[in-house]
């Protein structure tokens, strides 16, 4: 019996003091990845605050979608109407202008291609609104209307992952969007999110433009945040990105450091688009595949901001256990998929290790 009890003691010793540890992990490496986050009161209301106030908002697109689809390539921005019900519960209607956007999903994603939103600056200053006036809209992408809600709730869910992580990221808001045809009178409704202004986003953080971010060296980037931005995309397997290039990558600047902000994250194993390819240029064999992208340097001191993942294990399991608007097979499979990242214990896989790997492999063939 006494036995049991200094056990029990032990047990409950060995318990607390990890939850203290995760706790100072947290709390030191959260404020090191929230530091850039300004009072909230200093920046001005805008319109995509004004939408994002709830987990799903319901809105309207009145537009010619003949017109605006007619030439997926053309740079035209077309008069529409936004609709939607604010926090208060009052219709809010606004003119704006449509244009197509994005490179890859603009062709492939003919039915519906990502969107950009632009309002009128004086529109958004009658309403005492910040002058802010654009919206990236993320549209479906596949003609499976299953699949493809599936698919655009996941790159959401990522989106949302890398909130919890830091404030340094792309806020979004996921909408239920109603397309009125103003021509022909037809609805058509999808899923799709809205991502906050870059301008907005440079508001919160201090930041400016940068317009000669691109080939810089690693001393140029705030180290920590560029050090959780490439475990990040590491643990929901994107190999879609380049901070050198500024590929689905932002970079802008503060008084002193380079920050990069990541986006489009439909290539990711977390993701798993069927149009997505595996990445070429390291040899991957499969979507799922991880490869780090980091500068390699960064590797001798990653320990850190492992652990930082580590003490958010849990909140990022439940926020994936919670979103209930995916089905439970598809949660199981983010669950699964992002429990092997921390079962990898920070054996982080580089370009080398897959380059090495179909080194031995093509021997292995030359022997046979």
């Amino acid at each position: 019996m006494k036995l049991i009890k200094i056990i029990f003691k032990t047990i409950l010793i060995t318990f607390f003091f990890s939850q203290i540890c995760s706790s100072q992990i947290q709390g030191k490496q959260g404020k090191l990845y929230q530091y850039y986050h300004q009072d909230k009161a200093g920046i001005p209301f805008s319109i995509f605050d004004e939408m994002n106030y709830q987990e799903v908002l319901k809105i309207t697109i009145d537009v010619d979608l003949g017109n605006l689809l007619k030439d997926i390539r053309s740079p035209e921005n077309y008069k529409a109407k936004l609709k939607f019900n604010d926090a208060d519960g009052k219709l809010q209607v606004w003119d704006m202008k449509l244009a197509l956007r994005g490179k890859f999903r603009r062709v492939k994603c003919s039915k519906m291609p990502p969107l950009k939103l632009k309002f009128k600056k004086k529109d958004l200053e009658s309403k005492d609104l910040s002058t802010v006036n654009d919206l990236k809209l993320v549209t479906q992408c596949v003609e499976d209307k299953r699949e493809a809600k599936a698919l655009l709730l996941k790159e959401y869910l990522a989106y949302k992952i890398y909130n919890q992580l830091t404030d340094i990221s792309y806020r979004v808001q996921l909408v239920e969007v109603t397309f009125h045809d103003t021509e022909t009178g037809k609805r058509e409704k999808q899923w799709a999110f809205l991502i906050e202004d870059t301008a907005q986003l440079r508001e919160r953080l201090l930041a400016k433009k940068c317009n000669d971010c691109l080939y810089q060296n690693m001393e140029a980037f705030e180290q920590e945040t560029f050090k959780l931005m490439s475990v990040f995309l590491y643990m929901i397997g994107n190999s879609d990105w380049s901070a050198m290039v500024g590929q689905n990558t932002k970079l802008i600047k503060t008084k002193d450091h380079i920050l990069v902000i990541p986006y489009d994250f439909d290539f990711s194993g977390m993701v798993d688009a069927p149009y997505a390819s595996v990445n070429p240029n390291f040899h991957l064999t499969s979507r799922k595949d991880r490869v780090y992208l980091g500068f390699e340097e960064h590797l001798e001191d990653i320990t850190s901001t492992f652990q930082y993942f580590l003490s958010k294990k849990e909140e990022i399991l439940n926020l994936v256990k919670k979103f209930k608007l995916l089905n439970k097979r598809e949660r199981r499979a983010i669950t699964k998929y992002l429990e092997t990242f921390f079962e990898e214990d920070q054996n982080f896989k580089t370009k080398e290790t897959y380059l090495e790997l179909f080194a031995s492999t093509v021997v292995e063939k030359n022997k046979s």
